[in-house]
C-alpha cells in the first residue's frame, strides 16, 4: 500500500485460492497418521501440526514439530467459531446454537506449496433461514504460521449477525508445566507480562484500546531446565481495516490450560456476506520477542509511518502539572512558572491540565469536558499572550482536552462564569441534538461515565436527569469529530497558539462498539477507525498552522502512531501493576515515543520510589514525565536527565532491542541493548541498572553485523564519560559492568565523534535537595 492512501483501503495479505484436491463429506476425510483416530485431520509440515476434530471442526491439538513440544493439554474448545445475533426487539446478542449436523463438509487442497483445509457449516437461523459459515486454515511448506479466515453468509431474513468469534484455540499449555508458561498481553500501559496465565483469571481486551493496545498476544514457556527448548505461540489478528477486535484468554476450571480466541464486531445483515481479514497462529522458538518480530513485520508492511516533529524526537521529557483548582490560579503566573521549571530541567516542554472552565456538575477539575479556558484565570487574549511569551523563550506547552466523553449539562454554565463566554464560542447543546453523536449499545441505551464518585470525580447529583457525569461519544460520528477539531485546531492551535495538544483516554479506555447506523459506520466496531480519522484530521489541519505541532493521547494504540505523535503511559514504570511490562510495546515498535513517570494525582500504591521509577524509564529509553512536586524534583532527577543527555544522540536514532543479544553473569544487573545501524554510524548502546552495586558482573553482547568495536566508553550517573576496556571477538564483546546504579556503555563500530558527543553533551545544574519549585 502507498503510504499516503487511506487505512481502510489497505490491501490484505495474499491469500491462497486453492484448487480442490480432496473434497467430500466427513466420512471421506483423511485420518491422522499414527493417531488411531479416524475422526481427526491434520494440516502439518516439519515445523508445526494442527489437528482438527471431524465431528465439530474444533482444534484438538497443536504442536511445535521442529522442537518436539506439545502446545495443548486437556480438553479442546467445543468449537472452532461462534456467532452472536440479534433479531427484532432483542436487547442483547444471543449465541447461535451449533447443533449436531451443523458441520456439513470439508475439503483439503493444495496450491503450489500451500495446503488449505476448508470447513463448511450450515447453521439454522433464528428466523427460519440459514447462516452459512466457511472456515479456512492454510499452512505453507516450511512455514510455522497457520493462517485463518472465516466467511459468514447470512441467509436468514430478519436476523443480524453482530459478533463473530474466531478462531478458538483451546486446551493450550506450552510444554508440560503451567508454572513455566507466560503470556505477553498488550494491555494498558504499553504491555503486561503474566506468569502462569492458566491460573491468572480471564483476560479480555478490545483492540484498539486500553484492554488491547496491539492485536496480538504470545503464550510462551521458559523452562527451568536449560536442556529444554523455550518456545511459544503467537496469536494475532492481521486486519488493516482496524475493525474492533476482542482478544480473550479463558483459563480452564482446573487451571491446567487455557483457551485463546478473538471476536470481531462486524455487522452482517440479512442477505449480506462478510469475509474476515487474516488471523495468524505462529509456533516459534524463544520467548515473546519472536511474536513481537512477527507482528512488527506485518504491521509495518502496510501502516503509515509515524512522523513526530523534530523537536519531539529530540525531547528528553516534559513537566506535568495541574493548574490550581481552588480559584487562585492565573494563566500569567502558573504557565510561565512551569515553563521556567521545564527549561531548568533542560526539557522545554510542559503539559497542563485544569485550564478549562468549571462545569455545573463537577465544579473545577483538571479534566473538565468543556475546553474553554477558565475566564476566572484570565481572558482568552491573556491566555494567548502567555503562550506566545513562553514559546518565544523556547518552551512548548500542551493542554488537556478529553477525547471521548461529554457533559450533557452544557450549555448550562456555572454561575461564577455566567456571561463570560463570548457568543461566538461554539457550545454543544446536548438536548438540542448533540446527544445524537453518543455511543449506542445494542439496546439503544447510551454508555455512561462516572455514575458514582470515583477518584477525583464526585458523584453526580441524585436529582440529575442523567444519572452520570458524562456520556461516551462515538469516535466515528461526524458531530463529535467536528467538535474536537474545532477546539483543538481552531481554538487552541490557531487562536491560542498552543504548541501541542493532548486528547485524553483514547488509548487507555477500552474500545467500544456503537450500534447507531445513523453515524455512517458500516460496522458497529468502528471505534478505532473513528479515532484514526479524527486524529488525522486534527494533525493535518494543525500542521497547516504550525508545522511542528504535536498530538498525544493517554495510553497506547499501535494503529494510532501515525496520527498521534506520542503516548502517555504513566504510571507503567511505578510498579502499581505487578505485571506491568512496557518493554512489550517499546520492543515491538521502538520508533514510537512514550512518556512515563511518577503520576500521583490519585496517589495509588506505587511499589517503586520516584528514583527507582526514573531508573526504569531511563533503562528502556522512554521519555521522562516529571510531575512537579517535591518528592520528584530531586538531585537524582537532574542526574538521570544528564545521563540521558550524554547518550541521546545515539539512543533516539537507535533501535531498542530489549535484552536480546545480551547476557549478564549476575541477574541482579539489568542491561538493555540499543543498536544504531546507519551507513556512517554503527553503535551498540547498553543501558545498565546495577541497583545493588554488584562488583565484577560480566556483560557480553552480540555484535551482529556491526563489525568489531573500534572505541568504547562508559557514562556513569553523576560522573564523567570515561574510556572502557572491552574484550572482543568477531561476534561478541564483553566488559565488566559499572557498580554505579545507572550507567550507559557506548561501543562504537563506525563513526566519528560518538564518544566526544557524549563527553561534551549539555548538562543541567544539579537540583538542590531542598528545591521544591512550589
Amino acid at each position: 500500500m502507498n503510504r499516503g492512501t487511506g487505512w481502510g483501503l489497505a490491501k490484505r495479505h495474499a491469500r491462497c485460492a486453492a484448487a480442490t484436491v480432496c473434497a467430500g463429506l466427513l466420512s471421506a476425510a483423511l485420518p491422522v497418521a499414527g493417531q488411531g483416530d479416524a475422526r481427526a485431520l491434520e494440516i502439518a509440515n516439519n515445523q508445526v501440526a494442527v489437528r482438527f476434530s471431524l465431528d465439530s471442526g474444533a482444534v484438538t491439538a497443536i504442536s511445535n514439530r521442529l522442537l518436539g513440544v506439545a502446545y495443548t493439554a486437556g480438553a479442546p474448545a467445543p468449537g472452532l467459531f461462534g456467532l452472536n445475533y440479534l433479531t427484532g426487539t432483542m436487547k442483547n446478542p444471543k449465541a447461535l446454537e451449533q447443533s449436531p449436523g451443523t458441520f456439513i463438509s470439508h475439503s483439503l487442497s493444495r496450491q503450489k506449496d500451500v495446503q488449505t483445509l476448508q470447513m463448511e457449516y450450515r447453521l439454522a437461523g433464528p428466523q427460519g433461514g440459514h447462516i452459512i459459515v466457511t472456515c479456512r486454515a492454510s499452512l505453507a511448506d516450511g512455514a510455522s504460521d497457520v493462517r485463518w479466515f472465516i466467511t459468514v453468509d447470512n441467509q436468514d431474513e430478519g436476523a443480524e449477525v453482530v459478533e463473530i468469534i474466531y478462531p478458538i484455540l483451546g486446551g493450550l499449555r506450552i510444554g508440560p508445566k503451567t508454572e513455566e508458561n507466560y503470556m505477553a498481553w498488550p494491555k494498558w500501559g504499553a504491555g503486561r507480562l503474566i506468569a502462569e496465565p492458566q491460573k491468572s483469571g480471564r483476560l479480555n481486551g478490545s483492540y484498539v484500546g486500553g484492554g488491547a493496545t496491539m492485536a496480538w498476544m504470545d503464550l510462551f514457556s521458559r523452562p527451568a531446565d536449560a536442556g529444554e527448548p523455550a518456545c511459544g505461540l503467537y496469536f494475532a489478528s492481521h486486519d488493516p481495516t482496524l475493525l474492533m477486535t476482542d482478544l480473550t484468554s479463558i483459563p480452564s476450571a482446573d487451571g491446567g490450560n487455557l483457551t485463546l480466541q478473538m471476536k470481531k464486531y462486524a455487522h452482517v445483515r440479512s442477505g449480506q456476506r462478510w469475509e474476515s481479514a487474516e488471523f495468524v497462529a505462529l509456533a516459534h522458538a524463544g520467548d515473546w520477542h519472536a511474536g513481537a518480530d512477527a507482528y512488527r513485520d506485518w504491521f509495518c508492511s502496510w501502516a503509515p509511518r509515524p512522523d513526530p516533529p523534530l523537536w519531539l524526537k529530540h525531547c528528553d521529557g516534559r513537566v506535568e502539572w495541574t493548574l490550581p483548582l481552588d480559584g487562585s490560579g492565573r494563566f500569567d503566573k502558573e504557565i510561565p512558572e512551569m515553563a521556567d521549571l521545564s527549561k531548568r530541567l533542560g526539557l522545554d516542554f510542559v503539559r497542563l491540565g485544569g485550564q478549562m472552565i468549571p462545569s455545573a456538575a463537577a465544579g473545577k477539575h483538571r479534566c473538565n469536558r468543556f475546553p474553554f479556558p477558565d475566564p476566572l484565570m484570565g481572558s482568552e487574549s491573556e491566555f494567548t499572550e502567555v503562550l506566545d511569551q513562553v514559546r518565544r523563550q523556547g518552551c512548548r506547552v500542551a493542554f488537556y482536552i478529553n477525547g471521548q466523553a461529554w457533559d450533557p449539562r452544557w450549555p448550562a454554565c456555572p454561575t461564577s462564569c455566567a456571561g463570560k463566554i463570548p457568543a461566538s464560542v461554539r457550545i454543544p447543546d446536548w438536548e438540542a441534538g448533540f446527544k445524537q453523536n453518543a455511543l449506542h449499545r445494542y439496546d439503544g441505551t447510551l454508555y455512561s461515565q462516572y455514575r458514582k464518585a470515583a477518584g477525583h470525580w464526585p458523584a453526580p447529583d441524585p436529582d440529575s436527569p442523567y444519572g452520570c457525569l458524562f456520556y461516551f461519544m462515538c469516535m466515528a460520528s461526524q458531530g463529535w469529530q467536528d467538535h474536537l477539531l474545532y477546539w483543538t485546531v481552531e481554538k487552541y492551535v490557531k487562536q491560542y497558539h498552543a504548541g501541542a495538544m493532548f486528547l485524553d483516554q483514547l488509548g487507555a479506555e477500552s474500545a467500544k462498539y456503537c450500534y447507531n447506523p445513523a453515524h455512517g459506520h458500516t460496522h458497529h466496531g468502528a471505534w478505532s477507525q473513528g479515532v484514526v480519522a479524527l486524529a488525522k484530521r486534527i494533525k493535518e489541519e494543525a500542521r497547516r498552522i504550525d508545522p511542528d505541532f504535536a498530538l498525544e493521547t493517554e495510553g497506547y494504540g499501535d494503529a494510532y502512531a501515525s496520527s498521534f505523535d506520542s503516548f502517555f503511559i504513566a504510571p507503567s514504570s511505578t510498579g502499581v501493576w505487578s505485571d506491568s511490562f512496557p518493554e512489550l510495546a517499546r520492543y515491538t515498535f521502538p520508533e514510537h515515543i512514550f512518556f512515563d513517570g511518577y503520576w500521583s494525582i490519585q496517589n495509588p500504591a506505587y511499589k517503586r520510589t520516584p528514583e527507582e521509577m526514573f531508573n526504569e524509564v531511563f533503562l528502556i529509553g522512554n521519555r521522562f514525565l516529571v510531575y512537579a512536586q517535591p518528592n520528584i524534583l530531586t538531585k537524582h532527577l537532574s542526574d538521570v536527565i544528564n545521563l540521558r543527555k550524554r547518550i541521546k544522540h545515539v539512543q533516539y536514532a537507535a533501535r531498542y532491542m530489549d535484552d536480546v543479544g545480551v547476557s549478564v553473569s549476575d541477574a541482579k544487573v539489568r542491561v538493555k541493548r540499543f543498536v544504531l545501524d546507519e551507513p556512517e554510524r554503527k553503535v551498540t548502546l547498553l543501558t545498565i541498572c546495577n541497583r545493588e552495586g554488584v562488583v565484577g558482573a560480566n556483560v557480553e553482547v552480540a555484535l551482529d553485523a556491526l563489525g568489531p568495536v573500534c572505541e568504547a566508553a562508559v557514562a556513569v550517573i553523576a560522573d564523567h564519560v570515561k574510556g572502557l576496556d572491552v574484550n572482543g571477538s568477531a561476534t561478541h564483546a564483553s566488559f565488566t559492568a559499572p557498580t554505579a546504579k545507572l550507567s550507559a556503555v557506548l561501543l562504537v563500530h563506525r563513526g566519528k565523534d560518538v564518544i566526544r558527543g557524549a563527553r561534551e553533551a549539555t548538562q543541567i545544574p544539579p537540583l538542590s535537595e531542598k528545591a521544591t519549585f512550589q
